[in-house]
């Protein structure tokens, strides 16, 4: 099941489609990839990923965070879906935190990891956040890229 979100602070007629969740009443850390959002990541969230200090933190259930992380490399998601597509991952990233986000994102396709990081990377290179293992994860996949040929997933550098 999905609900339909409106997030607030965008054009009013834009909607994004979330997988089913609970919400917790709030749930904070003191540092960057610790389970909740601390106060520096709820500034980058705020500033970039359209989220309110008031949101209450998604819960995910069995398989709601691997549907939410393969919907990163739906080929259709553009523009304002998917802004609100990266919004929804760097939540995620924010709430569950680094060791259960990157050991969920080892489980996806390569396509998925490629989108994800690129939805979730400006969190750490604009914002100075520390997620040591889902940032392994970019180092992992840029390498991979490079020698290959290829170039690293970057939707969310348009920021």
């Amino acid at each position: 099941m999905a609900f339909v979100v409106r997030l607030q602070n965008m054009k009013p007629w834009f909607t994004t489609a979330l997988p089913a969740f609970a919400l917790l009443t709030s749930c904070a850390s003191t540092t960057d990839g610790a389970k909740g959002i601390n106060k520096r990541e709820m500034h980058a969230l705020e500033e970039n990923y359209y989220w309110k200090s008031g949101y209450s933190p998604p819960q995910f259930a069995k398989g709601d965070l691997e549907r939410l992380m393969d919907r990163s490399a739906d080929p259709t998601l553009d523009g304002e879906y998917a802004e609100g597509q990266a919004s929804s991952v760097a939540v995620a990233l924010a709430t569950v935190g680094d060791e259960h986000f990157a050991s969920t994102l080892a489980t996806r396709s390569e396509e998925a990891q490629s989108a994800v990081i690129g939805d979730v990377s400006y969190m750490w290179r604009h914002y100075n956040l520390r997620y040591p293992m889902t940032q392994a994860i970019a180092s992992s996949i840029q390498q991979g890229e490079q020698g290959s040929g290829g170039q690293p997933a970057t939707r969310s550098e348009s920021k």
